[in-house]
């Protein structure tokens, strides 16, 4: 697992309902610089988006803060020498955020 951040620096915040040269959708931007968008999620038709096209963009946004997370609690597993099954899943979360 590397320290070295790869992605774009968070957090992210996912504007909902921004209407771009072609479609409406929801747009992930980066908080440090709002005009760079991350991603974005087609909605289309002028609609707000289902409910779960907005879960989604929400989940998308928090990625930077839950892997931050998900290193704090790593560190703490590691550091108390215990493999567990949670922490078993907490690496695995980390090193396909990471592409590892």
């Amino acid at each position: 697992m590397s320290n070295e951040t790869k992605h774009t620096p968070g957090p992210w915040i996912a504007c909902l309902n921004v209407p771009t040269a072609v479609i409406e959708g929801h747009i992930i931007k980066a908080n440090y610089d709002p005009k760079r968008p991350i991603a974005s999620l087609w909605v289309g038709g002028g609609t707000k988006g289902k409910p779960e096209q907005v879960a989604n963009a929400r989940l998308i946004a928090a990625a930077p803060d839950m892997l931050k997370a998900l290193k704090a609690v790593n560190t703490e597993y590691t550091l108390h020498g215990s493999l567990t099954d949670s922490h078993r899943l907490v690496k695995r979360a980390i090193e396909k955020a990471e592409g590892e």
